[in-house]
């Protein structure tokens, strides 16, 4: 919870810095402050998918394609901008995966029961 509460706060805060500097209100922050920001929120997201080694393969692949996002979209602010444009595709993908995650667990949690399975943890105790 307090992970996904953390990225939720983290787009909030970028959507309106982009929206503030977009409309004239703050000047944009040098491009290098936003890949240090961005690459240290992807170290913290690569922290947090080795953790989900003992969680199911779906918690795990959202993790994953997250901390690539991090990771393409701080190149991208770099100065590598074709790397910046796969991280935003790979952030869609991600989206894409979470909302998936996201379905099949409430699903599986109102059926009571495995309507679909999200993966057995590539680590078991």
């Amino acid at each position: 919870m307090v992970a996904f509460t953390s990225y939720g706060l983290f787009w909030w805060w970028f959507a309106f810095m982009k929206w503030t500097v977009g409309a004239g209100w703050l000047k944009a922050p040098p491009a290098s402050a936003v890949a240090v920001t961005l690459l240290m929120w992807g170290i913290f997201t690569l922290m947090l998918w080795i953790v989900t080694f003992r969680s199911n393969k779906a918690v795990w692949s959202i993790f994953l394609l997250l901390w690539i996002t991090f990771f393409l979209l701080a190149a991208g602010d770099f100065g590598h901008p074709g790397l910046g444009h796969l991280g935003g595709y790979i952030g869609l993908l991600t989206g894409l995966d979470a909302l998936f995650v996201a379905f099949v667990e409430v699903l599986n949690a109102t059926a009571g029961r495995i309507v679909i399975p999200l993966g057995s943890p590539l680590i078991r105790e």
